[in-house]
């Protein structure tokens, strides 16, 4: 009998223990999975403000400090913003204080965005002894053609002459004014793979065909200088399909700049070849120095082949 009750008595402590092990053991899985909750609601909080700060820096409009670009002759220039427009193209706002006695004509003889060489639309008189708050339009584009979202960096420079002359007074020095958006400098995003051209540091992409031009048809170029000259570039002796074609192609590229180009090929010449589809391009190279126009180089024919 008394072996029968300590057996008994036995299997009630086990039990207890086992009862309690198992509550511990849960109590640890909640406190386990509490903790494993927390953290992972504290990385997703974590993760939605670093999204909200990019979008907010994203969303935060494009500025520049006041900067003086030009001072001269009693000219000066001075950059005090930014004007963002998503169609034409950007605007950077000057104002021009003319203290001379001479009247003089105010072009942009070199401009660049984010380091792509770009064209800009501005050509100002400014009378002697007098101001005028002008702007610089940043055509959108290059930008857009390099898949840019962000104005990061403007580099520009100035040619001044007296409205009288032919002649330039002078050329003003490269000035580089860096945006609020400079720590977000975009990477483009140009297909370098068909690379055509490799010579005296200057390297060709040819990118894709645009068909629906109302010029014609038009094939994108990329180019990059890391020469030390700033260079004008010449397509000629085109021909298309083995047909030769008339073509509209420019392109200026400052050194150690980049460039996107279109090689227009003019849409009654292609009527008048019966060309459809374009399979291959054929042209020659022509790189000569941008202020002096001697050749640098010359290149035998190259042919492209499309798909």
């Amino acid at each position: 009998m008394k072996n029968k009750f300590l057996v008994v008595s036995l299997a009630f402590i086990l039990l207890f223990s086992l009862s309690a092990c198992g509550n511990k053991n849960m109590e640890n899985v909640d406190s386990n999975n509490s903790t494993e909750k927390q953290s992972t609601s504290e990385t997703e909080n974590i993760e939605k403000q670093t999204e909200q700060e990019a979008n907010s820096e994203k969303d935060e409009p494009t500025s520049i400090e006041e900067t003086v670009l030009l001072e001269n002759e009693g000219l000066k220039v001075t950059a005090t913003g930014i004007k963002e427009d998503k169609f034409l193209g950007s605007e950077l706002n000057l104002l021009i204080e003319n203290e001379s006695s001479d009247a003089y004509e105010l072009s942009v003889d070199s401009l660049c965005v984010n380091d792509y060489t770009t064209n800009a639309l501005f050509l100002e008189d400014i009378a002697a002894g007098k101001k005028a708050n002008k702007s610089v339009t940043l055509l959108n584009d290059t930008l857009k053609e390099a898949g840019l979202k962000t104005i990061s960096k403007i580099d520009i420079k100035f040619n001044v002459r007296k409205n009288d002359e032919f002649e330039y007074v002078f050329t003003s020095d490269f000035v580089s004014l860096y945006t609020n958006k400079k720590d977000s400098l975009d990477k483009n995003s140009i297909d370098t793979e068909n690379l055509i051209l490799e010579q005296n540091g200057i390297k060709m992409f040819v990118g894709e065909i645009n068909e629906n031009s109302i010029f014609g048809k038009e094939i994108l170029f990329y180019t990059e200088n890391s020469s030390k000259d700033n260079v004008m570039i010449h397509l000629d002796n085109v021909s298309v399909n083995g047909f030769m074609v008339d073509t509209l192609y420019m392109s200026t590229i400052l050194s150690g700049k980049k460039s996107l180009d279109k090689l227009v090929i003019v849409k009654d010449s292609l009527e008048e070849n019966g060309i459809d589809k374009i399979e291959n391009v054929e042209f020659t190279v022509k790189v000569v120095e941008k202020d002096s126009f001697e050749t640098i180089f010359e290149t035998e024919l190259i042919l492209t082949n499309f798909k």
